[in-house]
């Protein structure tokens, strides 16, 4: 029987527990023994289609090299197609060296093209009313151990085949200052560890950095990444409205004081403008504003486009030759 794709990412735990213990508030860790728990969403025979058929290219995939993105140019091809040229193309005998010399393959986007995915996001997202995100990540066996990072936004950890350690540290959003060395067994209590088998699940709210330590053998992961509103967003949005409210304003667009040096003091005439302007910038900035946009994006996730068979549906209602009207003759 195929699980819901709610139930396959948190089960025995439903949404309401969830919600009030553990999202946006601590790391959740479930152990399943379930080693073909995850095996229609992702395997190494999928992950390999995926490289060597799918026309792959940036930014749709990475390589790592003990955490660290290799460069484009290191790991791209470009060829000719008519009269333009096809770039950003990922040369398959570089990933497949890169992989031979440790380095970790990275996959993005792929509710946009692995049929399963897409339906296991698009269930996500009307569970969590926030689009989701599916990339795999397939690590060699002794691969670098990445630096100590944290994400924006929450992840899912997925684990498919082989096993990895994750290190978290409890306090969020700042990464370590004297711990580098990821893979250290001393765990103290700044951190949490967790052996990542087959079929197992790790919650990482936003902000809680970690780092997933290199096993001895080959590990396949998939990351779901919920990109839920952020009030960071939303004064974004709104400092780039009051912004592009100042494109054409005249007392915005004038210049400093004639023959002001970088550095020198600020004279009158410029404390005056600058006075006046964040005056109106901090106005734009107010409250009801920013509620008002929050408000307009928290709405549900559009469903997600099924366009299998579109074509075959079109061509399917094309009028037969023979019952074709015919050009009038000359």
């Amino acid at each position: 029987m195929t699980l819901p794709a709610l139930e396959l990412l948190i089960a025995p735990h439903d949404l309401a527990a969830f919600v009030a213990r553990w999202w946006e508030r601590e790391p959740l860790f479930i152990s399943r023994r379930e080693p073909d728990r995850f095996d229609r969403l992702m395997s190494r025979s999928i992950f390999d289609d995926l490289v060597a058929h799918t026309n792959l290219r940036v930014p749709f995939f990475r390589l790592l090299e003990d955490g660290r993105s290799v460069p484009e140019s290191a790991c791209t091809t470009s060829r000719r197609l008519g009269p333009s040229t096809d770039v950003g193309l990922a040369d398959l005998d570089a990933i497949y060296d890169g992989f031979d010399k440790g380095s970790t393959v990275v996959l993005a986007a792929l509710e946009k093209i692995v049929p399963a995915l897409t339906q296991f996001s698009s269930e996500l997202e009307t569970a969590f009313r926030c689009p989701c995100q599916a990339s795999a990540w397939l690590a060699p066996p002794d691969a670098g151990t990445p630096p100590p990072r944290y994400d924006a936004h929450g992840i899912f950890v997925l684990q498919v085949e082989g096993a990895r350690r994750w290190r978290v540290w409890r306090e969020r959003w700042r990464r370590p200052a004297t711990e580098t060395a990821a893979g250290s067994t001393n765990a103290n209590a700044s951190t949490m560890e967790f052996l990542l088998e087959p079929g197992d699940s790790l919650y990482l709210p936003s902000g809680f950095v970690h780092a997933a330590e290199a096993r001895s053998a080959c590990s396949l992961h998939l990351t779901v990444e919920a990109k839920v509103l952020r009030w960071l967003d939303v004064i974004d949005a709104a400092v780039r409205e009051v912004l592009a409210s100042l494109e054409t304003d005249q007392d915005a667009q004038r210049a400093l004081a004639f023959g002001r040096r970088p550095g020198e003091p600020i004279g009158a005439e410029d404390d005056a403008a600058l006075t006046a302007l964040a005056t109106r910038l901090v106005a734009g900035l107010n409250a009801d504003r920013m509620v008002a946009l929050a408000q307009s994006w928290s709405q549900p996730p559009p469903q997600r486009s099924n366009h299998s068979g579109a074509l075959l549906r079109r061509l399917a209602n094309e009028a037969a030759p023979a019952d074709r009207p015919r050009a009038p003759a000359s």
